[in-house]
């Protein structure tokens, strides 16, 4: 059986309106169709969907620079209970705060030529510079209004106490500099020598003991351009050499100051020059000694140090090699090799006296056999020739060394 009834009739927009148009009781009207008696509509124009016209980007807002809501003045109340805003108040002028200028820098042509897109990318990234730009200013002027950073109370009690300590040390150090012997010889003995040529040199000008004391010390205590009206009526002669011996005194304080000024480095200077000197000294002193040593031993019988006065060169030459042993042997021999010749030098006059005996009673015996074979009938009947014996040179002698070996055997 067929199905007479109408189905209800879907309601759908119209394409292309999006929605936008929509009447649902105009289009109930237009399916059912006009009522009786009702006037027939004007069909309505066709619809032509024209393309979209294009958007056109619109200019970035600039950017809005939020700028703190102004506080409320403060109120202070007076001894007569009135209300005094503190914004009346004297204050101090704060520092203005520092902006960038950047109008001045222009858009490049890359950037131009890139489109709108370029740039309000451009125009964005050049304000947000322009921004941190002046931040960065604004930062810098609060310090520089701020002034040096304070140091903590214990921080600065410390570096107080370093420069004190500094002071001290510099202080310790020119006073024992000044009392070395190597800083007196060389800065105030000779200081002390200029002034007693100063007032020397016053004396002979005329001047009466108290004059020239009070005028010595008035020239030592001015500089050379002062002095000359000082001495302006002292003889011509008198003023050169007092004003040659002043140059000489304001160079020498001035040296003296620079070291002690310099205390460290004066010091390791003079104390290498005082060992420098002591060497030379030492030197002096063994060639000194070693002499006078030599003297004595050859006068006490030691025949090892008597020269021949070139009668014997080999002699003299041995004599010289043994004397200039000793003067290396007092200077750098290691202390044991020193105290081995010193035990041996000990020993040396005792052996000396025993050869020496020892050499007398074998001259004895020489002489005694000689007498004896001189008594003796010869076989001719006549008396053999005596038969002397010849000193020994110097050198010649029997060694004390093989004396002593051969009377230990």
């Amino acid at each position: 059986m067929p199905n007479n009834k109408l189905a209800a009739p879907v309601i759908v927009p119209p394409s292309g309106s999006g929605g936008a148009d929509y009447d649902p009781d105009g289009m109930i009207a237009d399916i059912l169709g006009p009522g009786p008696g009702a006037i027939p509509a004007t069909p309505a124009a066709p619809v032509v969907n024209e393309p979209a016209a294009p958007v056109t980007p619109a200019t970035p807002a600039a950017p809005v620079v939020r700028e703190p809501a102004a506080p409320q003045p403060r109120v202070l109340i007076d001894d007569q209970g009135s209300a005094v805003p503190t914004d009346v108040l004297p204050k101090p002028a704060a520092p203005a705060p520092a902006v960038v200028d950047d109008s001045e820098d222009p858009m490049p042509e890359e950037v131009e030529r890139g489109g709108a897109k370029a740039k309000n990318a451009w125009t964005k990234t050049k304000a947000e510079k322009r921004e941190l730009r002046n931040k960065v200013k604004e930062l810098e002027t609060q310090l520089a209004a701020r002034g040096e950073p304070q140091k903590p109370p214990e921080m600065q009690k410390l570096l107080d106490m370093q420069t004190q300590i500094a002071q001290y040390e510099q202080q310790l150090g020119e006073l024992d500099l000044t009392r070395t012997k190597g800083f007196k010889a060389r800065f105030d003995i000779p200081l002390e020598r200029v002034d007693a040529r100063i007032g020397a040199m016053l004396q002979r000008s005329g001047l009466q003991p108290a004059d020239v004391k009070a005028l010595s010390e008035r020239l030592v205590a001015t500089s050379v351009d002062e002095a000359q009206g000082l001495v302006s009526d002292l003889p011509v002669a008198v003023q050169g050499a007092v004003y040659t011996a002043l140059m000489e005194r304001e160079q020498l304080v001035s040296d003296r100051g620079e070291a002690l000024k310099n205390w460290r480095d004066t010091r390791a200077a003079i104390e290498q020059t005082a060992a420098v000197d002591e060497d030379i000294q030492l030197a002096r002193n063994i060639d000194k000694d070693t002499s006078a040593a030599v003297q004595k031993a050859v006068e006490a019988g030691n025949w090892m140090y008597n020269s021949t006065g070139g009668k014997v060169k080999e002699w003299d030459e041995a004599v010289q090699a043994r004397t200039q042993a000793v003067r290396g042997i007092l200077r750098s021999a290691p202390q044991e090799d020193l105290v081995r010749w010193v035990v041996e030098g000990v020993t040396a006059p005792p052996l000396r006296a025993l050869y020496l005996k020892e050499k007398a009673r074998a001259d004895g015996l020489a002489a005694e056999l000689a007498q004896r074979q001189n008594l003796r009938p010869g076989v001719r009947g006549g008396a053999p020739a005596a038969v002397s014996t010849p000193a020994p040179e110097p050198g010649t002698g029997l060694d004390p060394k093989e004396f002593v070996d051969q009377l230990l055997q």
